[in-house]
């Protein structure tokens, strides 16, 4: 009933017509303007000639007293864009988080494989939380990096949006191979396109050969953390919602959803203390190389001057804190006052062995139990 429909959302470009009526959206973050000239020939007709035109807004000059106005709103982000995060590796590069549901860009690689590494931080490689990530949609940034850039808080918002939940599901292989393969033939830009983690192999076929490094296994479980809710939606990859409505005791609980920019914060954070630990293998001189003043307490800005130091951040502390003081409670800053004393030092650290022990004597005995049950199969 309607000639066309001007609409929003999709972060790419779309001009299609779907039984009659064209759509045309000009995608996201303003970057282009469609100017439509919409015409009849006569009144009173209903048939009307739609012409869209696609213009690159930064062609244009911006408006002097408006692009003043954005600066001014702007200012209040400025303090995101100075705390950098994480060194990016070096086969992510160049980051790209462009045409998140036509190709699997790096961005998308990255973000699945931290995911996955942060999911699996406290646990063997023998036997991981999570042995795959995937990502319907990927990331939202819409932008190719520039070379070396420090990867921000500004950055992480914008890549993970406000809804990056991840739930770790169970799923046989098979399920797997056809969401992905499905997600990836559908010959257009498709919202639930799966980008994948560094270990998951997909030849040019888009079939899925390998998870976790290995050769994939149809009839075998796997614990893939997912997009939270996006793997029951019924305009999903085929026979991925099928399968978890057949199998309703396969859906985890609501609170079984994870954050996950907040669970990369904390993993990050954990990254760069177990780094700064690496620095010396006497924790005594550990503490004092932090403690520049010699006071017996660590402060947020001593513990940014080791990071740009040592580690090659380049923290500005009059600009952005949230991030440093994450890790100084990861370091064991248990009242959060952003000081850390000896005493709460020693504690994290002794609490951080006894976890790990607990772990691996877990999985050992887990990973007992797995090998005796092959033992009875093949016996």
């Amino acid at each position: 009933d309607f000639p066309l429909i001007i609409s929003g959302h999709d972060h790419h470009l779309v001009d299609m017509t779907v039984s009659g009526t064209r759509l045309v959206k000009a995608g996201s973050d303003a970057r282009n303007a469609l100017v439509i000239d919409v015409t009849w020939q006569e009144p009173n007709v209903e048939s009307c000639s739609i012409d869209v035109k696609v213009r690159t807004v930064k062609r244009f000059l911006p408006n002097k007293d408006l692009a003043r106005l954005a600066n001014e709103c702007e200012t209040v982000l400025e303090h995101l864009r100075h705390t950098q995060l994480v060194v990016v590796p070096k086969k992510f590069m160049p980051l790209d988080s462009r045409e998140p549901r036509v190709r699997q860009n790096t961005a998308g690689s990255f973000f699945c494989t931290e995911l996955r590494d942060a999911l699996n931080s406290e646990s063997p490689k023998s036997t991981p939380y999570a042995e795959a990530v995937l990502l319907a949609g990927g990331t939202r940034g819409g932008k190719l990096y520039r070379k070396n850039k420090a990867f921000s808080l500004e950055d992480l918002l914008a890549e993970s949006g406000p809804r990056c939940g991840i739930q770790v599901i169970e799923m046989p292989g098979s399920v797997l191979i056809e969401a992905v393969r499905d997600s990836r033939t559908r010959g257009k830009a498709y919202t639930h396109f799966i980008h994948h983690d560094d270990q998951v192999l997909v030849d040019n076929k888009h079939k899925v050969t390998h998870v976790f490094g290995n050769p994939v296994d149809p009839g075998r479980i796997y614990r893939v953390g997912y997009s939270a809710k996006r793997y029951l939606s019924r305009n999903g990859p085929k026979g991925l919602a099928d399968y978890f409505q057949r199998n309703l005791d396969k859906i985890p609980p609501e609170d079984a959803e994870l954050p996950g920019d907040q669970l990369l914060l904390g993993y990050w954070a954990e990254k760069v203390w177990t780094m700064i630990l690496e620095q010396n293998s006497e924790l005594d001189k550990v503490f004092e190389s932090l403690d520049t003043d010699g006071d017996g307490v660590v402060s947020v800005s001593e513990l940014a001057t080791c990071m740009n130091r040592n580690l090659g951040f380049e923290m500005r502390m009059e600009k952005e804190k949230s991030f440093v003081e994450c890790i100084l409670q990861v370091a064991g800053d248990e009242n959060g006052d952003g000081k850390l004393t000896y005493e709460e030092f020693k504690r994290a650290v002794k609490r951080k062995a006894d976890t790990m022990k607990r772990v691996a004597r877990r999985h050992s005995s887990s990973l007992r139990a797995i090998k005796k049950k092959a033992r009875i199969r093949r016996t």
